[in-house]
Parts: C-alpha cells; sequence; structure tokens
C-alpha cells in the first residue's frame, strides 16, 4: 500500500508556517495509531516544508523510527507550481477552492503547471518508490492530483482534504482512483 496525507494542523495560513504543539502531538499519535494497526510503512517522504517535515518527523518518532525523504514534488514549489511567484499572486488572488477547481476544468493558470502533466510527473515518482511509503504533503497538491486521477472536475470546499487526513492504493493499482481509508481519517 501507499498513502498520501497532508500535514498535521499548522500555526496559521503562511507559506512557511509551522505545526502547532496540537499538530506535533497528533502526528506523534497518528504514527502510534499507524504502528498498532499494523500499517506497514517502510519509507516518508515529504515535501521539504517545515510543517511537512515535522508531521514526518513525529510520524516517524511515534511509528518507530522511519526513514524520511524529501521532495520538492510534494510542495515547494511542487508538481503543479512552475513560477513561485506567479503562483503566489494566484494563491494571494483567489481561494484554494478556485484554483483546485480551475485545475480540474484544464484552465491555464499562470504560475501553474498542467494539472494532468503534472499528475503524471507524481505519478511516475510514486511507481519508482517502494511499496509501503507515506507520503506527506499540502491540500493544493492533493487535491488536485487524486481528483484528476479519478477524472473528476469539480470539487466542493468540504471535499479539500483535512489536517492528517488522506488517500491510499495498492502500489500496483496507482494510476487508478484512490480511497480514503479508516486508517487515514482517523481524528484526534
Amino acid at each position: 500500500m501507499i498513502y498520501l496525507i497532508r500535514h498535521a494542523e499548522k500555526i496559521d495560513s503562511t507559506v512557511h508556517a509551522e505545526l502547532t504543539t496540537k499538530g506535533l502531538s497528533d502526528s506523534f499519535a497518528y504514527g502510534k495509531k499507524l504502528k498498532s494497526n499494523n500499517v506497514k510503512i517502510n519509507l516518508i517522504i515529504t515535501s521539504p516544508i517545515k510543517r511537512c517535515i515535522q508531521t514526518a518527523q513525529k510520524i516517524s518518532e511515534g511509528y518507530g523510527e522511519i526513514k524520511i525523504k524529501e521532495s520538492t514534488l510534494l510542495g515547494n514549489p511542487g508538481i503543479y507550481v512552475n513560477n513561485g511567484d506567479i503562483a503566489m499572486k494566484i494563491f494571494n488572488k483567489y481561494k484554494l477552492i478556485d484554483i483546485i477547481n480551475m485545475q480540474l476544468s484544464h484552465q491555464i493558470i499562470d504560475g501553474f503547471n498542467n494539472v494532468d502533466t503534472a499528475k503524471q510527473e507524481l505519478l511516475f515518482f510514486m511507481m519508482n518508490q517502494k511499496d509501503n511509503t507515506l507520503y506527506i504533503s499540502h491540500d493544493a497538491i492533493i487535491e488536485p492530483f487524486i481528483k484528476s486521477i479519478a477524472n473528476i472536475k469539480n470539487i466542493n470546499e468540504e471535499e479539500i482534504v483535512a489536517y492528517l487526513d488522506g488517500y491510499s492504493n495498492h502500489h500496483k493499482d496507482i494510476k487508478y482512483p484512490w480511497k480514503k481509508e479508516s486508517i487515514l481519517s482517523y481524528r484526534f
């Protein structure tokens, strides 16, 4: 299995916000929950943004020390951004849900890559990793990725992945729609 989750609770909405105290403790508890539920994780690959790294470190501690690697495909800039300065203007101008829906409807957005091209890049990366990998990223990457795999063209705000929530799939079925699982819906 492979897992793609959003980082834990962050202190504010700034680009480089770190985790709250609750986010740190939730991440540790999440790692313990994965271990106690016998969810096999061999590797964590995370966005290089600090809140994702903190989430990965605490999950690893709770689970029992899992190797952690970073990938800019998962954030900073991520698979969808090709010009960070221009993309930030778009993020400041529109709500996240509007940007995701523009991507899913294949609109051209300044500073962003084509959703299908970006999706294929991340799929290729994941297919070349080991099974039982946990990926930690951001809502702005996870939702367009997962929804474009399922060929969904429009979502509502309630569908945006919550903190420490995400999706899973069998490594061999990575190109097919992913699903939510109970371990990934673990709430604190």
